[in-house]
């Protein structure tokens, strides 16, 4: 589903730009231009092939997108391209290292649409659907004892 981009100008020379003009013309006052929008999705409904929601890619079982799309690549082939969000990356590092609890989707897009975001035609391309506001906790933790004698080891990691 395609929105529209939402946008309104209001414009109004600077304040030094309006000293600078007053003296030619007075009726000139001081104001800012502000624009404020939303960015269109990118994605047509029409333009996916496929399409995998959260519980879907619950029953992966997996702690990291990385992870997830190596269990994936089975199934999609080994020419994969990603984006995310519609748009392309100019690296996945920072996206394979988050928890699949952070996509709200994964889509599978037409043959067709692959030239659009530069790549070719051969190449399957996966869109990353990422939940708009998303925060994660995670910890690990382990311990150790030894039944005789006094040692004691443990560990803890933890990840905002």
């Amino acid at each position: 589903m395609a929105s529209a981009l939402c946008a309104s100008v209001i414009y109004a020379p600077s304040a030094s730009h309006a000293q600078s003009r007053s003296a030619t013309d007075p009726a000139i006052g001081t104001a800012e231009i502000i624009v404020t929008g939303r960015r269109p999705r990118t994605i047509a409904e029409k333009d996916v092939a496929e399409s995998i929601p959260p519980d879907v890619i619950k029953i992966y079982a997996t702690d990291s997108i990385g992870e997830l799309l190596g269990r994936l690549s089975a199934r999609f082939g080994p020419n994969v391209s990603i984006i995310v969000n519609g748009r392309r990356l100019a690296s996945n590092d920072a996206i394979e290292a988050l928890p699949p609890e952070a996509l709200e989707q994964i889509q599978l897009l037409n043959p067709t649409k692959a030239r659009e975001f530069g790549f070719s035609p051969a190449q399957t391309v996966i869109n990353l659907e990422l939940r708009p506001k998303f925060q994660f906790f995670a910890a690990e933790g382990s311990g150790s004892m030894a039944t005789d004698g006094r040692w004691r080891g443990g560990n803890f990691n933890a990840a905002l």
